[in-house]
């Protein structure tokens, strides 16, 4: 199997997954990479599990509600434990901060993701990668969004993977790399932590370029506890672990497949890297 040719996002496969298909197949990999990674970074008293449902607790003024979810990875946290960490790399400084209040839309509809656990199986973060279906204007859309906003009024931390360049950001307050906004990039990485209320929370947002490694993040858990991840490790694990992904898409000889949807400049970048591939440089 071949190493990924680019520092970051392989804009060979991920242009082909979205405009030929095939993304169902990246992102069950790409999950199954993420729980297994995370399994080795985490600290003793946290664990991972795939689960196909989940009841989550959500608080409201008046009610206590029980929300059904369906994760693609839990992590549970078991209670305090001293293990020593892995050597981790330096975190990655957010492109654009917000209030987590700001970012829910309200709409009425049940969705999957991926949860992280704490102690007494008690939900700690969500880690959701979302799929083209789960943007605006896309059929799963009201789905996702409802069981979003019910994710933060509930207290749990969420962190959004976005490879998908080609469609509007999840939250609209983000600029749309599509619709060529300025300040915009192409690919990010969402992190809400609705704590302590929801009108205190923050959102940071870490946007990168077609030429930038993924970022590393301190991922909330349980109280004060974080992990850091690097992302770009589980995503050049995913691109090496399948020979479709590691050979036919390092091979750099014609453009990604809908180059249009690349901005003039980020083609220019993607071309002189392609250029720099088959020189060997």
């Amino acid at each position: 199997m071949s190493e990924n040719p680019y520092p970051g996002i392989n804009p060979h496969l991920n242009s082909y997954l979205l405009a030929e298909g095939g993304w169902k197949t990246f992102h069950s990999k790409h999950i199954t990479h993420l729980t297994d990674y995370l399994e080795t970074i985490l600290p003793g008293n946290y664990y991972t599990m795939p689960e196909d449902s989940l009841q989550i607790t959500a608080y409201y003024p008046d009610l206590e509600k029980r929300i059904l979810t369906e994760p693609d990875i839990s992590i549970y946290y078991v209670g305090k434990h001293k293990d020593d960490l892995p050597t981790q790399s330096t975190v990655t400084t957010p492109t654009l901060t917000m209030p987590v209040i700001e970012t829910i839309v309200n709409e009425d509809e049940p969705y999957t993701a991926v949860i992280i656990y704490g102690e007494n199986r008690k939900p700690v973060t969500r880690i959701e990668l979302l799929s083209p279906s789960n943007k605006p204007t896309y059929k799963h859309y009201n789905q996702y969004i409802s069981k979003r906003d019910d994710t933060l009024k509930s207290g749990l931390r969420l962190v959004e993977i976005d490879f998908l360049h080609t469609t509007q950001p999840i939250i609209p307050e983000i600029p749309s790399y599509r619709d060529r906004h300025a300040r915009a990039y192409p690919y990010m990485l969402i992190v809400s932590d609705p704590r302590p209320t929801l009108e205190k929370g923050l959102t940071s947002v870490y946007g990168f370029g077609v030429l930038d490694n993924l970022p590393v993040l301190e991922i909330p858990l349980n109280g004060q506890d974080t992990v850091r991840a690097d992302f770009g490790e589980v995503y050049n694990t995913t691109f090496s672990s399948s020979r479709a992904f590691s050979q036919i898409f390092s091979d750099t000889a014609n453009d990604p497949a809908n180059f249009a949807a690349y901005t003039d400049d980020d083609q220019r970048k993607i071309r002189a890297k392609m250029g720099e591939i088959k020189s060997g440089a």
